[in-house]
């Protein structure tokens, strides 16, 4: 039985029947490198889809709008402010920190500093998966400490999932013009 999904653009796009294994290909489960703008950053948002059971103290991390692909928008969701360097926050502050330098980042004075901070940006970001045998740097912690996601995560009995992390941002203005952004973080439309 072939199965059809409808996504807005085309009514007959072909859809991998979820219950064979005869389509099944070998992944790592995240996707590749891409290049994004932060539309939407909100610690507490009043949308009826973000109140469930699951409390987090940043339930908006960002909304990402893909500029290098035809995707829909990307979100990371639920993350909690912790101290350890074996956290998703603390790992999200090394790669903040990493792009825009220890004295910015550190400036925060709340979570909705930073979500201010975070809309508009362009980045490109890394869909990563904190378990893997991957090495991470915090250039900015006492001169720098590097830490294995492996061995910080990979262990725990509830690992966790992968995490849209930035990894540069994007502010060469040739670049930008490349993926429809115009100087005041507007986009345009761009066929790929």
């Amino acid at each position: 039985m072939m199965r059809y999904m409808t996504d807005g653009a085309d009514n007959n796009t072909k859809m991998t029947d979820a219950f064979s294994s005869d389509a099944a290909e070998e992944t790592q489960g995240t996707r590749e490198n891409f290049v994004g703008r932060v539309v939407r950053s909100d610690p507490d948002p009043d949308d009826e889809m973000f109140d469930t059971d699951y409390d987090s103290d940043f339930e908006l991390l960002y909304e990402v709008e893909v500029l290098d692909h035809d995707w829909k928008n990307l979100m990371e969701l639920g993350i909690n402010v912790r101290k350890s360097l074996g956290s998703k926050w603390m790992v999200l502050i090394g790669h903040l920190e990493n792009i825009h330098g220890p004295e910015v980042v550190r400036e925060f004075g709340s979570l909705e500093e930073l979500a201010e901070f975070l809309e508009g940006k362009v980045y490109e970001f890394s869909d990563t998966d904190l378990t893997e045998d991957t090495e991470f740097t915090f250039n900015h912690k006492a001169g720098g400490e590097t830490i294995n996601y492996k061995d910080k995560f990979g262990g725990s009995d509830n690992p966790p999932n992968p995490m849209l992390l930035p990894v540069r941002e994007v502010t060469d203005e040739d670049e930008l013009s490349d993926l429809g952004v115009e100087g005041d973080g507007t986009v345009d439309e761009v066929e790929f």
